[in-house]
């Protein structure tokens, strides 16, 4: 339940539009976690491995808790708690993460591989353990004025970093975290990478002249996919991405080849080693083209092998 300020809640947070009925000490990027923490302990039989996650940015391709690490079932975890990091230019130097740890805690983390705090796996316990550290610190941040990130979205995240990379989580309570390298685990944290294409598709359109500017390219890129855009039909004209994936064999090549981030026989993107992401998360960074009826009509449509 989601309670609007001027209801006597988000009491630490007067610019905030909203906050958990809950915790109206929290804004609603960090209720979340005290929530998550009350569902998770209402569920008896929630008793072996969870999975932490944002929904609206995110897909399953497969099931992450059958994700293989090496040769070792996911039953044998590499961690009780595992965060996983995105492409490797982005790192903790991000202001993201920068800007809010310097302000709040004084210090400056080591260039480190920057943490995505939408999607976090491990055992019931890893993830208590985990969402009870986290409050502890959003409890430090409210207290202090200087803290108080009011006007920033994603802030958790760099909170979620500093408290690895300090190496909070694994202080505590004798349990141990780790981080997954990008593309090697059961979430792949597409977003940084899906802008950097996305933005080259939109100049290339620019370039070769489908739209008078960049933001007419953008909706041209929006509208007509990454590929096919010399093609042309019956009708004579560049047919839309979703009115082709109903026509050609070979919608499922929705990205260029030199990319070598897709399945071209599925469409599905992939880990390092060929097999299927099972978690994609910041699909929504490739534009308007990608979105869930794209991501359905690939299940839907995913040929037998």
């Amino acid at each position: 339940e989601i309670a609007i300020t001027g209801h006597s809640y988000c009491t630490h947070y007067p610019d905030v539009k909203k906050c958990a009925k809950d915790y109206p000490q929290y804004k609603l990027s960090w209720g979340r976690f005290p929530l998550a923490r009350d569902w998770l302990l209402e569920c008896q039989t929630c008793t072996s491995g969870v999975l932490l996650t944002d929904a609206r940015d995110a897909y399953f391709q497969t099931d992450p808790f059958r994700y293989p690490f090496g040769d070792a079932p996911l039953q044998y975890l590499p961690a009780e708690l595992m965060l996983f990091e995105e492409i490797p230019e982005q790192t903790t130097d991000h202001w993201l993460t920068a800007i809010p740890i310097e302000q709040c805690r004084r210090m400056k983390l080591d260039t480190s591989p920057m943490l995505c705090s939408g999607s976090t796996m491990g055992t019931r316990q890893g993830i208590l353990n985990y969402i009870n550290v986290m409050i502890q610190e959003f409890d430090y941040w409210n207290a202090r004025k200087e803290c108080r990130t009011t006007n920033m979205e994603g802030d958790d995240q760099a909170i979620h970093n500093y408290l690895y990379y300090t190496q909070a989580f694994a202080n505590n309570n004798h349990y141990n975290a780790a981080s997954i390298p990008h593309r090697t685990g059961p979430i792949h944290v597409v977003g940084v990478q899906a802008d950097q294409i996305f933005r080259a598709a939109i100049q290339k359109a620019l370039d070769q002249g489908f739209g008078k500017d960049l933001a007419a390219a953008e909706d041209f890129v929006n509208q007509y996919g990454y590929m096919h855009w010399n093609e042309t039909t019956n009708e004579t004209k560049i047919v839309p991405s979703t009115i082709r994936r109903r026509r050609q064999k070979d919608w499922r090549t929705w990205l260029p080849p030199e990319h070598g981030l897709i399945d071209p026989k599925t469409g599905f993107i992939l880990n390092h080693d060929g097999r299927p992401s099972s978690q994609v998360h910041q699909f929504d960074r490739f534009g308007l083209m990608v979105q869930m009826p794209f991501v359905m009509d690939l299940h839907k449509n995913k040929p037998n092998k």
